[in-house]
């Protein structure tokens, strides 16, 4: 890897990493801080937005402001990719990515406190069981739980 490439490499990681900040300051489940403060305050998501938005927006202008400067085009050199399989058209996997979507809207508006919760816990493990067992499997379950069990002690 060219010397340009490594220094491109890491803005593109620091980017990506501030991104991932200004984006998981938007949202009550976008950090683990988030979560306990919107819990534990018992917030409205009105209340929580006009909370952090005023902090987020201003970083998120910056940051996109940052990427428009920086030059990818001269110093990524191209990379001819050989033995790809040709791209299949299937309406299952749209479909499957709309119910997923749908189920998404579910947990979000669980955190909203529009559904209750262990309702759309059922409603998600269900579906997803039924549609996608593999997705379970993939869990990193000892890190769930290390989340559940940081903000049950933290309450």
């Amino acid at each position: 890897m060219k010397r340009e490439q490594k220094k491109l490499l890491v803005i593109t990681l620091v980017i990506e990493s501030l991104a991932a900040n200004f984006g998981g300051m938007c949202m009550p489940f976008g950090s683990p801080q988030n979560m306990y403060l919107y819990s534990f305050f018992n917030m409205s998501m009105l209340h929580f937005f006009s909370t952090m938005l005023p902090f987020a927006i201003p970083g998120i202008i910056i940051l996109i402001i940052l990427v428009s400067f920086i030059n990818y085009d001269n110093s990524i050199e191209d990379h001819k990719i050989n033995n790809l399989p040709e791209p299949h058209s299937s309406t299952a996997g749209i479909h499957k990515l709309i119910i997923f979507l749908i189920l998404f809207a579910i947990a979000i508006a669980s955190v909203a406190r529009l559904i209750d919760y262990r309702i759309a816990t059922i409603i998600v493990l269900a579906i997803t069981c039924i549609l996608d067992i593999k997705a379970l499997k993939k869990v990193n379950y000892i890190l769930l739980f290390t989340f559940i069990f940081f903000l049950h002690f933290c309450w």
